[in-house]
């Protein structure tokens, strides 16, 4: 393998994890296109003010859609790998709270940009808290998470 193409690797794995074999639907491209890393290793802009607009304008034309909520935690991802952690956090409660919202009624497994938007929401809110220094809080969290979606294709994303 050349080394470019570990470089590649590390940057899908960093920036999509489980996320990198599906096509982005154009909101989710076009707000990850706004806050793509700008050198190497891979820091993403720090002004996410240019995806929270595309992403503001979706939902004024197409409502919270699940697309919409992928690219939320989107620009959770983004402030967490810029250590923006309050803005982080900010954006994966509310991608958590409304991705939450959405699941009554259905099964996670039968919306697979809803299934990321949730698993990067956990993901991040307590990678937040363990930046913080609340390590202790994040491996509650992240068990009480574990417990509330044993069973669906989250719990391998949880543990």
């Amino acid at each position: 393998m050349r080394r470019s193409s570990g470089r590649v690797l590390i940057a899908v794995v960093f920036l999509g994890g489980l996320v990198a074999a599906q096509t982005p639907v154009p909101i989710v491209k076009d707000v990850r296109t706004a806050i793509a890393c700008t050198d190497w290793p891979c820091t993403p802009k720090q002004d996410l003010s240019g995806g929270e607009a595309l992403l503001e304008a979706y939902r004024a034309a197409h409502g919270t859609t699940s697309d919409a909520l992928e690219a939320l935690s989107w620009l959770g991802r983004a402030a967490l790998a810029g250590r923006q952690l309050d803005k982080a956090f900010a954006y994966a409660s509310e991608t958590y709270e409304l991705a939450s919202a959405a699941l009554k009624g259905t099964r996670i497994e039968d919306d697979v940009r809803l299934e990321t938007a949730l698993g990067a929401a956990i993901e991040v809110q307590a990678q937040v808290r363990a930046g913080r220094g609340q390590r202790s809080d994040a491996v509650y969290f992240l068990g009480r998470e574990l417990e509330k979606y044993r069973g669906t294709p989250l719990q391998r994303r949880i543990q």
